[in-house]
């Protein structure tokens, strides 16, 4: 499976989950968190051939891929976190940044998650994606979408509508990457 694919049929299973363990009235009210984890392992099952761990510093990526920083990439590298990564044995090949984009995040906390490795160029070495939660609750599901394919440089690809628990919106699972 590609790995596009696979973020976008992991995160749509983590969330929908979520909806059944829960019992919540929207279907925004998924923590990221939970996204994260439970999409971390669906994504061990579609990839079995690769190791997933969360949080995972990018000083630590950037180390493992012999990657040299400067001090001061190194003491920004040092804060920042991606939420999955995926391995190919002992390097690794993926990093994901999970996203619920609703009315309480801006587009442009998305864009800046994918450009986090920017300073050592860790695009260059590993695929850098957004799994993202996109939901209509205040603007049309068509509207933000077209707000995360502006992201300068950005391609997205996106699963089919799925109402909300409460029928009243539409969300999907949106994945985004910056090819180097």
């Amino acid at each position: 499976m590609e790995i596009t694919d696979a973020i976008l049929s992991c995160g749509v299973k983590a969330t929908r989950r979520y909806n059944a363990i829960s019992d919540c009235e929207n279907d925004n009210q998924v923590p990221e968190l939970f996204i994260t984890s439970l999409m971390s392992t669906y994504l061990y099952d579609e990839l079995p051939w690769h190791n997933v761990k969360l949080e995972r510093q990018y000083l630590d990526v950037a180390t493992e891929l012999g990657l040299d920083a400067s001090s001061e990439a190194h003491q920004l590298l040092s804060l920042l976190r991606s939420d999955v990564a995926i391995y190919e044995g002992s390097l690794p090949i993926v990093l994901i940044e999970v996203k619920k984009f609703d009315e309480r995040v801006h587009v442009d906390a998305i864009d800046k998650d994918l450009h986090k490795g920017d300073v050592i160029g860790l695009g260059k070495h590993v695929g850098i994606f957004a799994g993202v939660m996109v939901c209509e609750t205040n603007v049309r599901l068509d509207v933000r979408k077209t707000e995360l394919e502006q992201i300068p440089g950005s391609r997205w690809a996106f699963s089919s509508a799925i109402r909300s628990v409460n029928r009243e919106w539409y969300w999907c699972f949106g994945c985004g990457n910056i090819p180097s």
